[in-house]
């Protein structure tokens, strides 16, 4: 019964989550807004479900917008809020988990498409995450 315990204690312990911004207008990838507008693309956080402990993030820029502004901010969300996926994500509502939150402004005047991409690193995955922002 030990050995089953310990089996299964080790991964959850080491188990970290993936938390995306889902309920964000840019999820899925898509979004129009207005010129000069701010759009939140996605925010990135790192924890164990078990104690929530926060760990650092590490998200490459791949491709930068031709116009306009993507800048990060280090912040924290609330997993509460739709912001996770995963394995006892849940446990972690309430409690405030640090995170990377990438923004998009548009410039004044300025219509057209902007593509930005995005990749996490290390644990987190590695994937390349498109974002296609049409601007109005």
């Amino acid at each position: 019964m030990d050995i089953l315990r310990n089996t299964l204690l080790i991964p959850l312990a080491i188990l970290a989550l993936f938390a995306s911004a889902q309920n964000s207008p840019a999820a899925g990838g898509r979004a129009t807004i207005k010129g000069g507008q701010e759009i939140l693309l996605h925010a990135y956080a790192l924890f164990k479900p078990l104690d929530c402990k926060s760990f650092n993030v590490t998200v490459k820029v791949v491709k930068r917008p031709e116009k306009g502004k993507l800048r990060q901010v280090n912040g924290s969300i609330d997993p509460a809020k739709g912001y996770t996926t995963g394995f006892h994500a849940n446990r972690c509502n309430g409690t405030r988990i640090k995170a990377k939150l990438f923004y998009y402004r548009a410039p004044k005047g300025f219509r057209g498409t902007a593509h930005i991409i995005l990749r996490p690193v290390g644990i987190m995955g590695g994937r390349n995450q498109h974002f296609h922002i049409t601007v109005k």
